[in-house]
């Protein structure tokens, strides 16, 4: 019998993640159930859960104020013409340090020019067919914003009670963040200014280079300590929850994954691999993961169940914490 695994998601745009997940579900041996602001459930009957992508956290949530649309538009379009303008400079020879003639630098800097220019154009092609997708499949399209609001009200108690039954957790990109605010973390809401070296990649293709830990859990489901990631966020998290540790990280220390200590599968990786699943085993191993863990779940129903019990009291507080954030979120946003 194959073990069931919730996957979150919105109600408008979620169909191509949706139908990746659930394919890299049932390659991995699982059977996905979906779950959505306008078609919720409870956690019986499941053995695990996925906290798919989707919409920003609500900076309440982890006691933030929310950082304008237009403010990150303007760090972005900065941050890129800072990125452009030095490489630029460094075609001519010239560098940060003042003029340099060396034909090996100029030819480096012609040569991330370049490829970034070719990126940005396979990336956009992508990016466009990827929105074309979500919005024919999608009606009404003007609807989709709505979810957004309708998203932590759906997925912080199902991943509240996930935790405190000890069942498996997957979280994808907004699923990983929201992990984190869950167990009292927050996030960096705009992460565009750590992207001096390099430009910010916003890309459904693998051309994101990421460390993995070589003593955790997610370097034995890769079975790599060196990966190449899509990327398809803006945000990420900044400071750890309860229990969690950063498990993979860029060169400039966004982290891109995470893990529980205490429990037996709590997970969050801030790239797609729904998406890379069907031309990279690592990325399958790491539903097939989840879904093992689900299966132990569902045939030692006992024995989770004493795992949650053993659940530490700061995990617990810091839970209950949130919850009540965000109901007093859900009375400002009344009134």
């Amino acid at each position: 019998m194959r073990p069931r695994i919730g996957v979150t998601g919105p109600d408008h745009g979620g169909w191509p993640a949706w139908t990746a997940t659930r394919i890299a579900v049932w390659r991995a041996g699982g059977h996905a159930v979906r779950i959505t602001p306008s078609c919720p459930r409870s956690l019986d009957g499941l053995n695990g859960v996925i906290v798919g992508g989707g919409a920003d956290v609500d900076p309440r949530l982890y006691k933030e104020d929310c950082l304008s649309l237009k403010t990150r538009k303007a760090l972005r379009s900065e941050m890129r013409r800072r990125w452009r303008r030095r490489e630029t400079l460094a075609l001519f020879g010239v560098t940060q340090d003042g003029f340099s003639p060396s034909l090996k630098g100029q030819l480096v800097a012609l040569y991330k020019l370049t490829r970034y220019r070719i990126g940005l154009l396979v990336d956009f092609l992508l990016l466009i067919t990827l929105w074309l997708v979500r919005h024919m499949m999608s009606v009404p399209w003007q609807m989709a914003r709505q979810d957004h609001r309708n998203r932590d009200e759906l997925e912080v108690p199902l991943v509240r009670d996930a935790i405190s039954r000890g069942i498996p957790i997957l979280g994808i990109c907004r699923g990983m963040q929201l992990i984190n605010v869950c167990l009292g973390g927050s996030l960096f809401q705009e992460i565009s200014v750590f992207y001096e070296e390099s430009p910010i990649l916003t890309t459904l293709l693998p051309r994101k280079r990421i460390t993995v830990e070589p003593t955790s859990r997610l370097r034995q489901i890769l079975r790599s300590h060196n990966l190449h990631v899509n990327s398809l966020h803006y945000q990420s998290v900044k400071s750890l929850g309860q229990g969690l540790v950063a498990v993979a990280k860029e060169s400039n220390g966004i982290i891109q994954a995470i893990e529980h200590e205490g429990s037996p599968f709590i997970v969050g990786v801030q790239w797609h691999p729904e998406y890379l699943a069907f031309e990279k085993p690592s990325q399958l191993r790491l539903f097939r993961s989840l879904v093992e863990a689900a299966r132990i779940a569902m045939q030692n129903p006992n024995r989770v169940a004493a795992q949650a019990a053993k659940s530490s009291t700061s995990d617990r507080e810091a839970i209950n914490e949130i919850a009540n954030t965000q109901s007093a979120s859900r009375t400002l946003a009344a009134t």
